[in-house]
């Protein structure tokens, strides 16, 4: 059974990602995996849990998507480059629980406002969650009640902190907040392969 300290590190975390996936559009996938380092969880129980969080997520956000429906100025690439996108998200998305990065330079470089891509990566993202979590669902044993309660317990923080994100982002430039989003990616990075060395 996880411990009330290992909890609330767990909450921090989700919390963090949750707000920078709703101020950026994208980040909840890579910061909560990469943050399980901070804690002691393995990477299965933080897949699983990611996952599980992120179908949340990615309907909480849905609110976004009468901007699929507006008409836009767009800068087309050529598919091709987001065949590629696709499938390195996808590779991505199955081994990290973070397809994020690929997919979101392909549909922003789409949008003339890059805040009016939001609501196609959520769409895009939303799908990716539903066959991932399908895939545990099936074919993995790492759901386990102590997820699921981790998990429910989660949703208001996922929703609240996403919402928050969100509200905030036409206000404050998003500059400073990603080079701590960086800066929190790569030191948890860094520790999940000290974790992975012992």
């Amino acid at each position: 059974m996880l411990d009330l300290q290992c909890f609330l590190q767990v909450e921090l975390i989700v919390a963090f990602a949750a707000f920078a996936q709703g101020f950026t559009g994208l980040g909840f996938g890579i910061i909560a995996f990469a943050g399980i380092a901070f804690t002691q969880w393995d990477l299965e129980r933080a897949s699983v849990l990611t996952t599980f969080l992120l179908l949340f997520l990615n309907c909480t956000i849905l609110f976004a998507v009468n901007e699929l429906f507006r008409p836009h100025i767009c800068r087309k690439l050529h598919m091709a480059v987001g065949a590629a996108a696709g499938v390195l998200g996808g590779f991505l998305a199955g081994a990290f629980t973070a397809a994020g990065p690929p997919l979101a330079l392909f549909i922003y470089s789409r949008y003339e406002n890059p805040a009016d891509a939001k609501s196609t990566l959520q769409v895009v993202f939303l799908t990716a969650t539903l066959l991932r979590l399908f895939n545990i669902v099936c074919f993995g044993d790492g759901v386990s009640l102590e997820i699921i309660r981790i998990g429910a317990l989660s949703v208001p923080v996922v929703i609240g902190f996403t919402v928050m994100g969100y509200m905030l982002t036409r206000r404050f430039s998003a500059a400073t907040f990603l080079k701590i989003v960086y800066s929190f990616i790569g030191l948890a990075g860094v520790l999940n392969i000290l974790k992975g060395l012992q």
